[in-house]
């Protein structure tokens, strides 16, 4: 029977796919920005996984040719100290204190070396999830000032409140596929950990997990808002003809950096 295992590429199939959606609907906005720099990571996370996942040849060389010598030189330390004569109890107290000693620090040297590779693996881990955590706070600065009340001209603006032009249809849209790319980062941040079974680099994929899973809920709960509201007029739900040139701003949106429009303000 095939093992099922997560696909990287079409991982990345998906993620194409995604932005494309975004880019026929919000072709000017920041999230689809946002999704064109989630592709070059999803590419470049083929090599990452394979770095974490294969051994790191050079340590564990350095690693045992050290225990050797380490093991060599407390054999030859053994065989230096016999006695022709037999040992009284106060001669051999003091050399069985050093031999463990000896023992002791041989046995914390070993762990360590044998331990580095993993550290190593697992610093690469969290430095790789780091980064998807920080797209997953970036999305969520997108969908930030997205109110389902404005969409339904429910609330009434302020001088400094974000343009809204969205219409009920086009939000709901808008948060589903920031919902859909947070999934889509949680799967990226398994792909880091699958070939690498160490408990601390699995934490750090699970709170990314748990963190894009918040998020999603905290966006769903809007969707579910704009399809209550529009629970007495189900006609707004009914897809229009954008224009998204006229809703969002032409500049090139960076990842740290929302559009301050409709689309994207932060």
């Amino acid at each position: 029977m095939k093992t099922i295992e997560l696909d990287a590429a079409q991982l990345l199939r998906t993620l194409q796919t995604l932005r494309l959606r975004i880019f026929e609907r919000f072709p000017d906005s920041g999230l689809h920005n946002v999704s064109l720099q989630l592709i070059e990571v999803a590419k470049q996370s083929r090599k990452t996984v394979e770095k974490i996942g294969n051994p790191i040849w050079s340590i564990r060389l350095v690693a045992i040719s050290t225990i050797v010598a380490m093991i060599s030189f407390a054999a030859w330390l053994s065989l230096s100290l016999r006695h022709e004569s037999v040992l009284t109890f106060e001669d051999a107290i003091p050399i069985a204190e050093a031999g463990m000693n000896l023992l002791i620090l041989l046995a914390i040297a070993i762990y360590w070396l044998w331990n580095s590779e993993v550290q190593m693996r697992r610093a690469k881990v969290v430095a790789a999830v780091n980064q998807l955590r920080e797209f997953s706070h970036v999305i969520d600065m997108h969908q930030l000032t997205k109110d389902p009340d404005s969409a339904f001209l429910r609330s009434q603006p302020t001088e400094h409140s974000p343009k809204r032009k969205m219409t009920p249809y086009e939000l709901s849209r808008y948060l589903d596929y920031c919902s859909e790319m947070l999934s889509l980062i949680s799967k990226l941040g398994y792909l880091y950990v699958s070939k690498l079974h160490d408990a601390a680099a699995n934490q750090s994929v699970v709170e990314l997990e748990s963190l894009c899973s918040g998020l999603s809920r905290k966006i769903w709960q809007k969707i579910m808002v704009i399809y209550n509201l529009a629970s007495n007029d189900p006609e707004k739900l009914l897809p229009t003809a954008p224009s998204p040139t006229a809703e969002f701003a032409p500049p090139a949106q960076t990842l740290d950096q929302p559009d301050p429009k409709e689309d994207d303000a932060t």
